[in-house]
């Protein structure tokens, strides 16, 4: 045993010597330039510190408007209220500011600063706080003009908002601000000044307004030497903005004034600098002081067998090591007859069905034993892995995998020959309806070829597992926006959607079955439609073996003129996506439908619908199954579109309406109106499923 360890570990250092001293230089290039008492440096993140994971808990992100003395108005921001936020405790809070032309959606939309700080929380590598995203234009309307005008706005009206509203520390050792670009300079301006009320403050690639340093430091420091707690500096050594930077660091450097200067070889103005800053000032500013608490020992979450779980994120092994994979992070490699990896807390829900790995091999291969509980515990399946061509040629391989449900520990078990058998880098359980489709999808053989006949099972097998499709179509309100939330994103293996587009974040594919979480519809709206809790509602109404699934057909902004069959560009889209469903055995039940806004007021509008249902219906062989649109809402400018919407009964057999009664629109909403808030989406979600398991008689 001892040659064989020692024959691995020589094998290791020869093929990763190159990669070692690759990342090593990497490490010196990206070295920090830090003054005289300064705090621990920042590091580059580790990959994925920006990636949403499914498999721990997530803050809640929203709108909040308050009034502004500043500028005699409403004002908006976003707000991010961390895992777990309760008003039994207290959290500090930090403000983060946008760039030039951006406003209180730019970090959320392009930086992600609630995964990051998500994920930070769940490694216990930070404490929870609140992270408050305004917008930095603080004029009457909003524009550019009011960046010194914001300095009254934050101090005078956003800060005593927060302070009255949620349950924070009032104090200054638990408020901090930074900012990106013009951010930046805005929160050298407002922090530095005041030190005593932002001790901790960053400045990620200032701009050209950064005030001049007798200005930042009036006093010729004193308040900073003794308030400051953190002064994070960071940029890119090729932006053309330095400057701005380096100044205020040789003030520091002159006058013996605390700070951290991160500069990033080569890189510029752009995400690949401000994202790892915050990253990096949200750890440093916990330490230094800013959420005054020992960081926590993270309590574990299960992990959803249903999610992608990296290989190298074992919780212990045998015989493996890791390695750089060229599909980015790591695998595991080195693996020979006998070793063995365990992944902790796996949850199977009601049961799993398959597994997937993503594996390569330039031997012959070997086998996948997956056990429970322990190396000679319970074999739900055998993966067989055949060779790929090289270590580094990935493929996926699928086997079944039957008996598991509920919660436990996974051992993947390696067997086969002598020698090292395969590599590793990732694998995930699906139910019996969560298979990958395979092959690409033509759409005219899929539309036009005659032998094809897709015939619903209108009377199933008794006690057979069934797959209860339900199409969603319409606009923007179907589609969703107002923001997700935790409790939006809690998954249950048994809800699946077809995938919309292709969304990284959640390894999502297109045309392709995954578990149901938002966004349900395009990738960049990060929102919730009806379609989410129908689907959690629907759920609970079928027997324990079925599954829901989920067919997204929403476009936002587009009149009903787009997914008609006669003229339309859409039709034939839907007709794919629905017929995609039926081959994998799903029986489409109903269509839950939200349009008219695009269309308000057109007399002709409840005939085109009707036209669209009984071209689906047709079709796709559906018969007379159950259509529920929906009305829109009652406060907007459309609400007269409603006597339209009410009259598609009298039209369409076996149609009923959802009623908007009572809902509101979301705050974030200013500009149109017409859009419901997050838990009017929730409730309009559960009125079409009341409606729908009232049309289907469950």
């Amino acid at each position: 045993m001892e040659s064989k360890t020692l024959k691995k570990e020589i094998s290791r250092k020869l093929r990763q010597t190159f990669s070692i001293l690759a990342l090593l230089l990497a490490v010196l290039l990206a070295r920090p330039v830090c003054s005289v008492a300064a705090e621990t440096l920042p590091t580059s993140p580790p990959s994925g510190y920006d990636q949403f994971k499914s498999n721990i808990p997530h803050g809640q992100v929203s709108y909040i408007t308050y009034q502004s003395t500043a500028t005699n108005s409403q004002r908006r921001a976003r707000i991010y209220l961390p895992p777990g936020y309760s008003t039994n405790n207290k959290y500090s809070v930090m403000y983060l500011l946008h760039g030039i032309g951006g406003n209180e959606d730019e970090w959320y939309n392009n930086g992600a600063p609630n995964v990051i700080l998500d994920n930070l929380i769940a490694a216990g590598k930070i404490q929870p706080f609140i992270l408050v995203l305004p917008n930095g234009n603080a004029t009457g309307s909003g524009v550019r003009d009011g960046w010194e005008n914001f300095t009254k706005d934050l101090m005078n009206s956003l800060v005593p908002y927060i302070e009255s509203h949620y349950s924070v520390y009032t104090d200054a050792q638990h408020r901090a601000i930074a900012g990106l670009s013009q951010g930046g300079a805005q929160s050298l301006n407002i922090g530095l000044p005041n030190a005593d009320k932002f001790p901790y403050t960053g400045g990620f690639s200032s701009s050209p307004i950064t005030k001049q340093v007798n200005q930042l430091f009036p006093d010729g420091g004193t308040k900073v030497k003794a308030n400051s707690k953190l002064l994070f500096l960071s940029c890119g050594t090729s932006d053309g903005l330095i400057s701005n930077n380096n100044r205020v660091r040789d003030y520091c450097k002159s006058n013996n004034i605390r700070y951290t200067e991160w500069l990033l070889p080569g890189k510029g103005h752009d995400w690949s600098v401000w994202k790892p800053s915050l990253w990096n000032f949200a750890q440093m500013a916990c330490a230094a002081g800013f959420t005054d608490q020992t960081t926590p020992t993270p309590t574990p979450d299960p992990r959803s067998a249903f999610t992608q779980i990296e290989a190298e994120s074992f919780d212990n092994q045998s015989g493996i090591q890791t390695e750089i994979c060229n599909e980015g992070g790591q695998n595991i490699g080195y693996i020979e007859n006998g070793d063995y990896a365990v992944y902790n807390n796996i949850d199977f829900g009601n049961g799993a069905a398959n597994f997937q790995a993503r594996v390569a091999s330039g031997a012959s291969g070997g086998n996948i034993e997956i056990r429970l509980d322990s190396i000679t515990g319970t074999l739900i399946g055998t993966c067989p892995v055949a060779g790929t061509g090289g270590w580094q040629t990935w493929t996926d391989v699928k086997s079944s995998a039957n008996g598991a449900s509920g919660k436990h520990d996974v051992y993947l078990k390696f067997t086969g020959g002598n020698g090292y058998l395969f590599n590793l880098n990732w694998f995930k359980f699906t139910t019996q309806y969560s298979m990958e489709i395979l092959g690409g999808v033509d759409e005219q053989s899929l539309t036009s070829t005659p032998a094809m006949t897709l015939v619903q099972t209108t009377t199933p097998t008794p006690n057979a597992a069934k797959f209860h499709c339900f199409l969603l179509l319409g606009q923007s309100n179907m589609a969703g926006y107002a923001l997700a939330q935790a409790s939006d994103k809690v998954e249950d293996p048994r809800v699946l959607v077809l995938g919309y587009d292709n969304n990284a974040a959640l390894g999502r594919v297109a045309n392709k079955w995954d578990v149901a979480s938002p966004p349900l519809h395009a990738s960049w709206l990060n929102a919730i439609g009806p379609g989410d809790w129908f689907g959690k509602t629907m759920i609970k109404k079928v027997p324990a073996g079925d599954t829901i699934g989920l067919i997204p057909c929403a476009i936002s902004g587009e009149r009903i003129e787009t997914f008609m069959k006669s003229g339309g560009t859409k039709y034939n889209w839907i007709l794919n996506r629905a017929k995609l469903a039926q081959q994998n055995g799903g029986v489409i039940e109903g269509i839950i439908f939200h349009q008219g806004e695009s269309n308000s007021g057109d007399p002709n509008w409840p005939g085109k619908v009707k036209t669209l249902v009984e071209d689906l219906r047709k079709d796709l062989n559906l018969g007379n199954v159950p259509f529920i649109p929906g009305e829109l809402l009652y406060s907007g400018p459309c609400a007269g579109h409603n006597t339209l919407v009410n009259k598609l009964p009298s039209m369409i057999t076996n149609c009923s309406v959802v009623s908007a009664s009572g809902l509101v629109v979301d705050p974030g909403d200013t500009q149109y109106r017409l859009h419901f808030s997050h838990d009017s989406s929730v409730t309009l979600g559960k009125r079409y499923a009341e409606k729908m398991i009232q049309a289907l008689g469950w």
